[in-house]
């Protein structure tokens, strides 16, 4: 009879695993939460919390500078006084699709708004829209989030909500404070984070509009009310100089003593893993100010990891409209060097005319800047991927190659493929082979795709066997919301997708893959790996069915033999494949993906 029993009893776990595995097979589709079920729970809003914090600490002003406990302050949000959980229910006004907003999701009700400190790829689970000029609105989503448990954390006068204070070492070697830390936990975030019903965002409502008039409303202690809220910046002007020991506009490199500090005309810089922020001034003043603690001066501060870094500011004196998230960076409110800083979702958000903005030609002016210091006996250090860039304005010319020096040559005796060849340890010849292959029959055919949440209007093309098809255009074109609503990371709207003369629905990317789909996120760090897990991890979470051992445990033994073979075959340079893959250079880390 014991036997029995047991049996029984490996048999419903079989079954149990059973069904758990055919819905990672074939997911139901994704609930869409509303207020019935959060009805055990007690609402709270966004102004509500923020005053929890308040209430405790009395000021913004002198809690957030991070350079201890004692100036880094915070307040865990527990249980209503009838011993409910507390929620809170607002409307998503965040992307990262276009990586600048970087780990976090802002939210708004009728109070106000705050930062939750999540991961990155937020806006595939909790997306937003494009503004619509026409009609002022913008297509949003409705998300709830159980914050009894979590804290309230200021940094830098930026109140956000996230799991708990830790603390760290920075790359200068120095002790920082942080009063709360992002849930990164994909489990810890489904318990916490929910979608709920389509809305949309309106001007004048949940969009604030901020002019010269009333500008004065936004500053200091009373304008506290709106940080974290989305606004636009009416008829501000882009101011070039130095305020302070701060030059605009500039890139900023952190993470050494003292902070660099250096001119450039573009939004941010990326280049070769290294992601420096960018700085732009607008202001109302008729003049450059003479501080950025000032009400109607703001910064746009862009990160390198957005996909317009290398995009040219607008030019000096250029007028124009910014819907960014409005917020501060300062140490108190009297602070010198603190500065109104607003973060933009989009690069179309910079709503300027299109001649306002820098071109290449004068971009071209900065190369005549260094030569004119050349010429006046200045050492210049110049880094760039840019080959052309490089002979044309170098004497000199270092080449490295996976943290190591491999030569130094005077640029006058250096060719482009030399350069190359120096770069990658080989000859390249044949770099441009001549097409002879002659495409086969149609495999895949688009009709008429456009995408819910963006711009995609009526995308239609065939790719033929043999043939790579090349889409191109510049951000904000479609181009990469072709690929994402056609591997189902983004949801469609309307259109048709053949495959083989087969209609196919890829509603979800589990399901594009069934359909033998795979793709290569445009933005690799941002949506293409989990930067905080291992080599091994990385490299076979995208097929983790095929490591199955006896139908419901991983091999770990087989999942360590082909990253051993990923690693050998791919030339990926690593210590280890233990190693978290973000510690990888850009290159490294592609490798890894495209395996």
């Amino acid at each position: 009879m014991k036997k029995i029993f047991q049996l029984c009893a490996v048999l419903a776990v079989m079954f149990a695993v059973t069904g758990c595995y055919n819905d990672f097979d074939a997911p139901k589709p994704a609930k869409v939460y509303t207020d019935e079920d959060f009805a055990g729970m007690k609402h709270i809003s966004i102004a509500d919390v923020k005053q929890m914090f308040l209430d405790e600490h009395k000021s913004l002003g002198g809690t957030g500078s991070n350079s201890s406990w004692g100036d880094t302050k915070y307040v865990q949000i527990g249980q209503s006084p009838d011993g409910l959980d507390y929620y809170i229910k607002g409307k998503v006004q965040s992307s990262d699709e276009e990586g600048n907003v970087y780990k976090s999701l802002y939210l708004v009700d009728d109070s106000g708004a705050i930062e939750v400190k999540l991961t990155t790829g937020l806006y595939f689970t909790y997306p937003m829209g494009r503004f619509d000029k026409a009609t002022g609105t913008i297509p949003s989503n409705w998300v709830y989030v159980k914050v009894s448990g979590l804290y309230i954390g200021n940094y830098r006068m930026m109140l956000s909500l996230g799991e708990g204070p830790t603390d760290s070492y920075n790359k200068v070697g120095e002790h920082k404070f942080y009063a709360n830390s992002n849930i990164e936990d994909p489990t810890e975030i489904r318990k916490r984070v929910f979608l709920g019903e389509e809305t949309q965002l309106e001007l004048g409502k949940e969009i604030l509009e901020v002019t010269e008039a009333n500008c004065d409303d936004f500053f200091g202690q009373n304008g506290q009310q709106y940080f974290g809220r989305l606004v636009i910046l009416r008829g501000v002007t882009c101011r070039y100089g130095t305020v302070g020991s701060n030059i605009y506009p500039a890139w900023m490199y952190t993470d050494i003593r003292p902070v660099m500090n250096k001119v450039w005309y573009r939004w941010a810089f990326s280049n070769d893993g290294t992601n420096l922020y960018g700085s732009v001034l607008f202001t109302y003043d008729s003049t450059l100010p003479s501080t950025t603690n000032k009400k109607g001066v703001y910064t746009v501060r862009t990160s390198g990891y957005s996909r317009f870094a290398q995009y040219p500011v607008v030019r000096d004196g250029a007028k124009g409209d910014i819907m960014a998230i409005f917020g501060i960076y300062s140490k108190d409110w009297t602070y010198n060097y603190g500065a109104y800083q607003c973060t933009v979702n989009y690069f179309d958000d910079i709503m300027f005319d299109k001649d306002a903005f820098l071109t290449e030609a004068e971009v071209e002016h900065l190369f005549r800047i260094i030569n004119m210091l050349k010429e006046r006996g200045c050492g210049i250090i110049y880094i760039s991927h840019k080959m052309d860039e490089i002979l044309r304005i170098s004497d000199e010319v270092t080449i490295m190659r996976d943290g190591q020096w491999v030569a130094t040559r005077h640029a006058k005796d250096l060719t482009m493929e030399e350069i190359i060849k120096l770069m990658v340890g080989r000859e390249l010849t044949n770099r441009f082979p001549p097409k002879d292959n002659k495409p086969g029959e149609v495999i895949l055919e688009v009709e008429h795709l456009a995408g819910k949440y963006t711009r995609l209007k009526d995308a239609s093309f065939q790719l033929r066997k043999g043939e790579v098809l090349g889409i191109a255009g510049l951000d904000g074109s479609g181009r990469t919301e072709v690929l994402e609503n056609l591997f189902g990371a983004m949801t469609k709207e309307s259109g048709t997708i053949r495959l083989h003369g087969k209609e196919i629905k890829n509603k979800t990317p589990r399901e594009a893959i069934k359909n033998g789909f795979a793709l290569l996120t445009e933005e690799r760090r941002a949506t293409g790996i989990f930067g905080i897990r291992d080599i091994k991890e990385n490299t076979v979470i995208s097929n983790l069915k095929s490591y199955l051992a006896g139908g419901f445990c991983l091999s770990e033994k087989k999942m360590k033999e082909d990253t051993d073979w990923a690693i050998q075959a791919m030339h990926i340079k690593t210590p280890s494949q233990s190693t978290q893959i973000r510690s990888l250079s850009g290159g490294n880390q592609q490798k890894v993906a495209s395996d």
